[in-house]
């Protein structure tokens, strides 16, 4: 059997045995067992075959055991004065020697080619598409080995650099949007006092402009200042939700639902308004203030479009609290179903600047949740806000 066949067919052999699935120690031991092996049996049957060419040279033709063949020696007679049996002697111990070195360099080759730069070049290959900013292609491990291991860790930094990535993606947009309501919200109360300010100046000071024109005048000056000082207080509030950081703290949920029951008092209305649904004796891991934020912005919201009654459902389902409040107003055009949530966005065209939603949005998604609008069956607009709580 030739060194190169016998390589092809050990090479298969660990293809099947799935030599990677037993780490890198594992496989070279294997790698070591088996080819050893081979060597022994390459040796045993180079040795079979000089000592039948010995001995038909030397006419021996004793009947000797298996292990008598291969212990074989030729007489010491023989040996001095035979060239070829000198030669065949030499072949017979020197091919052990060759066969263990040609085993070293091709299992040492086998083993670095393919348990250690195989999974390099992958994650290799990996990491430069990383570095490219392409983070769709994840990197698959070779072998059950060390080196999957790493390659998990990778593949675990390439979904968050590609999730980082995508939510700066996104506040990109948020930014283009807010920065869009900005300039609108800017433009109008700017317009109305430079036009009205340019109407004093021309009309004023020739006796043109009658006073009750001027305190009209005036009073639309002052009532977009006070527009322009909520813009302030709105780009405040902007960079507060930006900067809030949620707290988990583990409490009983009863605490969330008589906390619940403090604000809706502090709204004038009655416990009826609030129903339950699930167990809230149970301990969780929540952020009660960031809730509670939450909850009053919606039912502040609730309270202005109301017009006689307002439900607040609160109902528990491991591992999420649900929280809907509903009014019964006109409830939400097609419009405000999808930009009710956006910056500024308000039913009144005199005022821009709601954020009681956009709040209770951020705020939601903060806490692992989602806040969505909806239409009652008859009439009115439910928020439904929902948190994910952690249980351990």
């Amino acid at each position: 059997m030739g060194a190169g066949v016998q390589m092809d067919w050990l090479e298969d052999q660990l293809d099947k045995l799935k030599i990677g699935a037993f780490g890198l120690k594992g496989s070279l031991f294997m790698i070591m067992t088996i080819g050893l092996i081979l060597v022994l049996l390459a040796w045993v049957f180079t040795v079979s075959l000089i000592v039948s060419w010995e001995r038909l040279i030397i006419m021996d033709q004793q009947r000797l055991s298996t292990w008598e063949y291969l212990t074989w020696q030729p007489p010491l007679t023989v040996l001095k004065q035979n060239i070829v049996i000198q030669r065949f002697e030499f072949v017979r111990w020197g091919s052990l020697v060759g066969y263990l070195v040609l085993y070293c360099r091709l299992a040492s080759a086998f083993f670095v080619e393919n348990q250690v730069m195989q999974p390099i070049i992958a994650i290799s290959d990996g990491v430069e598409q990383i570095k490219s900013g392409d983070f769709g292609h994840p990197i698959y491990a070779i072998n059950k080995d060390e080196f999957q291991s790493l390659t998990e860790q990778i593949n675990e930094m390439r979904i968050q650099l590609k999730d980082s990535q995508e939510q700066i993606h996104q506040l990109h947009i948020e930014q283009k949007k807010i920065n869009a309501a900005f300039s609108h919200d800017l433009r109008t109360p700017l317009t109305v006092i430079q036009n009205n300010v340019e109407l004093i100046e021309t009309y004023y000071p020739t006796g043109q402009m009658a006073d009750d024109l001027l305190y009209k005048s005036l009073g639309k000056i002052q009532s977009n200042i006070q527009r322009l000082d909520a813009f302030s207080a709105t780009m405040k509030s902007i960079q507060k939700i930006d900067d809030f950081e949620v707290h988990m703290s583990r409490n009983s949920l009863s605490d969330l639902v008589e906390n619940i029951r403090d604000l809706l008092k502090t709204f004038g209305l009655e416990d009826s308004a609030l129903r339950l649904s699930g167990n809230f004796s149970v301990l969780a891991a929540y952020d009660l203030y960031l809730i509670m934020e939450v909850f009053e912005n919606l039912l502040t919201n609730a309270m202005r479009y109301k017009k006689q009654c307002i439900e607040v459902t609160l109902e528990y389902q491991n591992p999420y609290i649900f929280l809907f409040v509903k009014d019964d107003g006109n409830g939400f055009s097609k419009g405000e179903l999808t930009s009710a949530t956006l910056p500024y966005f308000s039913k009144s065209k005199e005022n821009h600047f709601g954020l009681g939603l956009t709040i209770a949005s951020s705020l939601t998604e903060k806490h692992g949740g989602v806040l969505k609008l909806a239409n009652g069956a008859e009439n009115g607009a439910i928020v439904s806000a929902v948190f994910q709580l952690n249980m351990r």
